[in-house]
């Protein structure tokens, strides 16, 4: 045993995002209506650095980039796609 106080675990410094973009992905039907079907959220502290972010993860997620494309290949045809207006907006 030692005489040593017990040290407290260092806390971690959480910064709070000062902006948010959600891009929504809606997938156009036969009938012409759009139905989402997947969201993603991106948070940053500036607008350039949430852009930043949206395309890295077009380079890694085929079907995020597909969305600003207009189509995706799945399964022998083809799943047409439309994302929302991307707006930037305090969380």
């Amino acid at each position: 045993m030692t005489d040593k106080p017990i040290e407290e675990p260092k806390k971690e410094k959480y910064v709070i995002p000062e902006l948010q973009c959600t891009v929504s992905t809606y997938e156009l039907l036969d009938n012409e209506k759009m139905e989402v079907i997947i969201s993603h959220t991106f948070h940053g502290s500036t607008q350039k650095e949430i852009f930043a972010l949206i395309e890295a993860h077009k380079k890694d997620d085929s079907f995020f980039r597909a969305s600003f494309e207009g189509e995706f290949p799945y399964d022998g045809g083809v799943i047409y796609l439309k994302n929302s207006e991307i707006k930037i907006v305090f969380p």
